[in-house]
């Protein structure tokens, strides 16, 4: 019968030419405490004793549902402690007050600004985590303590330096901190990560006020139209992208199929979530995670409330942005498989609405379009012929210019 083998891979997938294996001897150990809802007296005695030898704290939110609970005790949290939270778009967490959402960005800056971010304590919370510069910078600035808060599961060790399981609800965890650390009233860390926050957003508005017709750009608008919506992103571009530009607190709720990646599933996802709720949910989406998930369509239900917009770049683009890829030969072939298709035919097979635009005067009108049409799911093509690559190259050098 069939066999089937999972082998999983260690970074770097894509090694360049003449790179040596090298593997660590050092077999990490990672303290467990083993607890379900609180921790004991001397297990908080000692967390406390390593929270007051760091100065420099950051607070790292992964993937998770939208709770209110969660948002309302990190906000008490950081007022109390001025400790900087950083959470990417997965993380659900833009509603709280003073989040560092554009990590990504920030993270871009040269070598002498990421070591002043290094932080002395990680503490970090909830699954997995989009942005590529937070790991990378993670992995290479380690803190002396990692933290991470999570009430299930044994976690997976993202940074390589996690020293501390702590299995707690978030939210209790850091209600309980809030009540036990002395409140501070001017931390210089924090307001240097509220600073680069600041110039991010700064360098992002720029970004997408420029006369251009691209992927970045229309994102940004969406997204600035979808208040109250449940919003699903594809991978890998849109969920990418929407990293980029930050979300803003009214879209309630935010999902993405992080963890095991890949664009299998994307749209069927968000046919499941708009089968058991009435809220509308948006799909942004890539053509060739659209393609390769078209089975999502095939059932009977009309779906009024779901609403899927692709950014129809004829191929994987995100290949061209990611080191390694794009400098294997085979990155046409193999990686970016162009492909010369359209939405319109899938959308007619499934019985789907369909509006299309290839040009930035109509994005405003089909958008309209797109969110009064009630009777049945609705598709909005958007179609690209300008590089993702230079998008990003263009957005890159105006971040090392300011940062």
């Amino acid at each position: 019968g069939p066999v089937h083998i999972n082998v999983p891979f260690r970074e770097p997938l894509y090694p360049a030419d003449g790179f040596k294996w090298q593997y660590s001897k050092r077999v990490p150990v990672v303290k467990r405490s083993f607890t379900v809802r609180n921790l004991d007296h001397g297990q908080w005695d000692m967390l406390l004793q390593e929270w007051s030898k760091a100065r420099k704290i950051l607070v790292v939110g992964g993937q998770g549902s939208y709770s209110k609970t969660l948002c309302t005790a990190l906000e008490r949290f950081c007022r109390h402690t001025l400790v900087p939270i950083a959470g990417d778009v997965v993380s659900n967490l833009a509603g709280v007050a003073g989040l560092i959402q554009h990590v990504e960005i920030i993270l871009e800056a040269d070598e002498a600004v990421l070591e002043t971010l290094k932080p002395d304590l990680l503490i970090s919370f909830n699954q997995a985590i989009v942005s590529k510069n937070l790991k990378l910078f993670l992995r290479k600035y380690q803190p002396s303590q990692h933290w991470h808060v999570q009430l299930d599961q044994f976690p997976s060790d993202t940074f390589n330096c996690l020293s501390q399981i702590i299995p707690m609800d978030p939210a209790a965890f850091f209600d309980k901190l809030t009540g036990i650390v002395k409140q501070r009233t001017n931390n210089p860390w924090y307001k240097l990560w509220q600073k680069f926050e600041t110039k991010a957003k700064q360098i992002t508005r720029t970004f997408l006020s420029k006369d251009h017709f691209n992927e970045l750009q229309v994102t940004g608008e969406i997204i600035n139209r979808l208040g109250g919506k449940h919003l699903h992103l594809s991978n890998s571009s849109p969920v990418r992208l929407a990293d980029l530009i930050g979300v803003i607190p009214e879209i309630i709720e935010i999902s993405a199929n992080r963890g095991t990646s890949g664009i299998d599933g994307c749209t069927s996802t968000a046919v499941g979530h708009a089968l058991v709720n009435e809220r509308t949910n948006v799909l942004i989406t890539g053509d060739m995670a659209f393609f390769y998930d078209r089975n999502a369509f095939w059932h009977h239900y009309k779906l009024p409330n779901l609403k899927i917009i692709i950014l129809n770049n004829h191929g994987g683009g995100i290949f061209k942005l990611i080191p390694g890829p794009r400098e294997q030969p085979e990155l046409e072939e193999l990686f970016v498989t162009q492909q010369s298709l359209t939405a319109k035919n899938s959308a007619d097979d499934f019985g789907l609405k369909y509006l299309y635009c290839n040009k930035p005067d109509d994005v405003f009108k089909r958008l309209e379009q797109l969110f009064e049409t009630h009777d049945h799911a609705t598709v909005l093509e958007i179609e690209f012929n300008q590089e993702l690559g230079n998008i990003y190259q263009e957005l890159k050098q105006g971040i090392n210019k300011e940062l």
